[in-house]
């Protein structure tokens, strides 16, 4: 069942066996993930919603946000490195941060940089947050569809007329 599996998305896989201790299985599938650091919805087919910035170290989540928040509607600048992104002129709605980056938390210096750039933040992360800065916090794992209903509650037009007031 397995080979048959791995045969029909063009993978491969390696067995080893390995005296007194078992045998070992390595199943390889061809995954392509496109890269998403900065992707815009087409202007001729959509409207734009808002502006997000996706702040993720993990490539392949970090294309999976951004694609699909591009794909309905949101302008979407993803990146691993968040101070590049602070630093462009570029403007943002909501920002979604990874309060894990390559090993290390975030400081709250940048917290409070962020706050001062983005007027809604959100948090994304499977640990425990406690005092930092943030209007949400988007627990890891999560599906799909509760980052999409959080973005809409975030930028929806329900949250730019809260804005106004």
């Amino acid at each position: 069942m397995v080979r048959a599996l791995v045969d029909g998305l063009a993978g491969s896989m390696e067995l080893e066996a390995r005296p007194a201790r078992g045998t070992r299985a390595r199943v390889t599938v061809p995954v392509r993930l496109p890269e998403a650091e900065a992707c815009t919805p087409d202007p001729a087919t959509s409207t734009v919603r808002a502006r997000v910035l996706i702040v993720e170290d993990d490539p392949a989540l970090r294309t999976l946000m951004s694609e699909r928040l591009s794909m309905l509607g949101w302008q979407v600048r993803a990146t691993a490195d968040p101070w590049s992104a602070l630093s462009s002129a570029a403007r943002f709605d909501l920002a979604l941060v990874d309060l894990h980056l390559h090993g290390e938390a975030l400081s709250q210096s940048f917290l409070r940089t962020i706050r001062e750039r983005v007027p809604r933040v959100v948090a994304v992360t499977g640990d425990p947050v406690g005092g930092a800065d943030v209007d949400r916090v988007l627990r890891k794992p999560f599906e799909l569809d509760e980052l999409v209903e959080l973005v809409e509650e975030l930028t929806g037009p329900a949250a730019h007329e809260r804005a106004a007031r």
